[in-house]
């Protein structure tokens, strides 16, 4: 049973096997568990290489034990190519974590729900798809990123399949962000993977 106030992307299928990712797992969770993660935080890696599931997997056991962050909150970007779908998505997550706990928005008094924002994490996956879309051109993914998510949310975790134009890298609120890159898994690890699979 999650403890925190969580997304039900977290709990709504049964976790997969990790495979040739424990030792990456184990350093993110030893980041964020750290008394001050950064604010900005990136997963990158090609696509299908588990980065989604790597994140889900921290991401469980942050929010079954020891954490910093009030709440974990998870939103799917793919496909979400504009301001307003990536806005709504967010909301849409965060309220679906907090009502996994029993909190309603409308039930808290002022500044309740902002105050546990403040200090959550909150995962960004597949936030390559707003980023590099044809309509960010003007750079509203990242000008939201910063002036909206992050005046709201505490840590942001995005998962990326590469860094793209890199316009959200040289941002000077970046300075001092976390990158892991996930990399292909060894030839042992992908051994495991192919028997486990068959």
């Amino acid at each position: 049973m999650l403890a925190r106030p969580h997304s039900g992307a977290l709990t709504s299928r049964r976790p997969e096997h990790l495979f040739g990712r424990k030792d990456l797992k184990a350093h993110l969770l030893e980041h964020f568990r750290s008394a001050q993660p950064p604010k900005y935080n990136f997963v990158i890696g090609s696509a299908g290489l588990g980065k989604t599931e790597l994140v889900m997997h921290v991401a469980r056991e942050l929010a079954e034990g020891k954490s910093p962050f009030l709440a974990i909150i998870f939103v799917a970007l793919r496909a979400k190519d504009t301001k307003d779908s990536v806005l709504d998505a967010i909301e849409a997550a965060t309220v679906d974590a907090l009502a996994k706990v029993g909190i309603s928005q409308a039930d808290q008094s002022a500044g309740a729900v902002d105050k546990m924002l403040a200090q959550d994490l909150l995962i960004l996956d597949n936030a390559d798809d707003p980023y590099k879309s044809e309509s960010n051109t003007s750079q509203w993914f990242e000008d939201l990123l910063v002036n909206v998510v992050a005046k709201r949310h505490g840590t942001i975790l995005l998962t990326l399949r590469d860094e793209g134009n890199g316009s959200l890298f040289t941002k000077p609120c970046m300075k001092g962000m976390r990158q892991v890159e996930v990399k292909p898994l060894e030839e042992r690890a992908a051994l495991e993977l192919i028997t486990h699979e068959m």
